[in-house]
């Protein structure tokens, strides 16, 4: 489920204080995101997999991978404790800006 609190919190501890000019960091950022949303994923509801939506428009508006990572880790510290499919789905198309 991907409103584990716990799961969350412990991704927004290991890379609080992190610069993602780094590019090694935001390889281990993207790493452990995705690897803790396969792990939580497989026990997400299909219809809310189904519904999920974000608006591409606020992540066309990221200029550079360093402002995409810090976007992606600021919303995620925001959204720990309240994780849902639509805010999973916003921090996962962030982070797939490329990475040079």
């Amino acid at each position: 489920m991907l409103s584990n609190f716990e799961e969350w919190n412990k991704l927004v501890q290991k890379f609080k204080n992190k610069s993602f000019a780094n590019k090694n960091v935001c390889h281990a950022f993207e790493k452990e995101f995705t690897n803790l949303s396969v792990k939580l994923l497989q026990d997400e509801n299909a219809a809310d997999v189904a519904s999920m939506w974000c608006t591409l428009e606020t992540v066309k508006e990221t200029k550079t991978v360093k402002d995409a990572y810090e976007e992606a880790y600021a919303y995620l510290e925001y959204a720990v404790d309240r994780m849902n499919i639509n805010r999973w789905l916003y921090i996962r198309l962030l982070l797939n800006t490329d990475i040079e």
